[in-house]
This record gives C-alpha cells, structure tokens and sequence, in this order.
C-alpha cells in the first residue's frame, strides 16, 4: 500500500475542521484542535487561502495589519469551495 503524505493528511484535517465549522476558526484553536504546532497551521491555512479554499475573516477595525488585532479580537478562518481559481 502506498505511503501517506503527513503534509496532506494535515491540511486534509484543516479542510475538514473549517467545513464542518458553522463560525469562523482562529487558527490557535485550529492548532490545538488538531494537536498541530501554531506555524504548521498557519502554513497549511495560508496555502489554502492561495489555493481558494479558505478566507480570513478580519474582527471590525482590523485592516490586515500584522499588529495585534484592536480590543484583542482574533482574525478567523473559514472554508470556502474550490469551484474558483485563485
């Protein structure tokens, strides 16, 4: 039997956590939730964000900035479909 790939069951995983999700996932809880170190979820979510199959939902006032998010809201993650090129 072939080999599994980490990398793809680990973003597998991601895709299945956002898609079951009815709200929005800050990536730390994506981390713990699938026992994943913080960078490896950010990898995996920010490829899927140049891929079409995830967004980031932006908490009001936060315009992207790397600075923390304003009253200590979380930037989110969310599914989207993959019917779309980037």
């Amino acid at each position: 039997m072939p080999e599994k790939l980490q990398s793809i069951e680990r973003a597998a995983a991601v895709v299945r956590l956002l898609a079951a999700g009815s709200e929005p996932q800050p990536l730390r809880d994506i981390a713990q939730m699938l026992r994943l170190p913080k960078s490896t979820a950010h990898g995996i979510v920010r490829t899927l964000v140049m891929v079409g199959g995830s967004s980031r939902t932006l908490p009001p006032g936060d315009m992207g900035s790397p600075l923390p998010c304003p009253g200590g809201t979380r930037r989110s993650w969310t599914s989207t479909s993959f019917d779309h090129e980037p």
